[in-house]
């Protein structure tokens, strides 16, 4: 190999081993805002990617509600002892009405039907309805809100669910079997709440105040 091309070869690998280091997560706090989001963004999609398999192999062994109401009440204890621990405090009185609107829509409503759903179609088709849940969100947004949502972020959504679409594509038939109807109507409710509580999420937060909402 010429001295030359050896050294594009060299400089190429080193330059793809750089942009590979911000998965580090050993090294990942030490990084900016923009490798932070990489890094979140690549775990999201991992974890994200693997529910639906991981849901439909639970399902086999225990009842899906059941299931998803341990998954839950365990990732809400270290949830909670993590920032207790941190030393955040409780909410109190009315604090307490945006926390239990939210659990019911985005936990009770979202992930336990989708997890019931989840149990009468494929891992597949679950995660081509679970990706329908963006659109859901701009959908809402043009009734209810005066902001209108940027042509690239609509044109990235929709680029998006089409990613999911190919890569699931074989599913895609599944919509058409009778055997499907009921999984694919609780996987649609739940997209609908999961969309309604992410954008109540984002009015509260809009309206949070730290002096109402937590002890002093």
């Amino acid at each position: 190999m010429p001295r030359f091309d050896l050294y594009k070869t060299l400089t190429y690998t080193s330059d793809t081993l750089r942009q590979l280091a911000v998965f580090n997560p050993l090294t990942i706090r030490k990084k900016g805002t923009r490798a932070k989001a990489i890094f979140a963004l690549a775990l999201v999609c991992f974890f994200w990617g693997t529910t639906w398999i991981a849901s439909k192999e639970a399902v086999r062994h225990m009842p899906a509600l059941q299931m998803a109401g341990i998954r839950q009440f365990l990732g809400g204890i270290f949830y909670v002892v993590f920032f207790l621990y941190k030393g955040a405090k409780l909410p109190r009185g009315r604090g307490w009405i945006p926390v239990i609107i939210l659990s019911f829509l985005n936990f009770t409503m979202s992930n336990g039907l989708s997890t019931w759903g989840v149990q009468y179609i494929s891992a597949g088709l679950g995660a081509i309805m679970g990706a329908i849940f963006p659109l859901w969100i701009v959908i809402i947004g043009l009734f209810s809100s005066r902001q209108r949502l940027p042509a690239r972020a609509i044109a990235g959504l929709i680029v998006g669910f089409a990613g999911v679409c190919i890569i699931f594509y074989e599913h895609l038939q599944d919509f058409l079997l009778p055997d499907f109807r009921f999984g694919i109507i609780l996987s649609l409710i739940a997209t609908w709440t999961w969309a309604f509580g992410t954008i109540y999420t984002k009015k509260q937060a809009a309206k949070f105040k730290t002096d109402q909402l937590f002890f002093s």
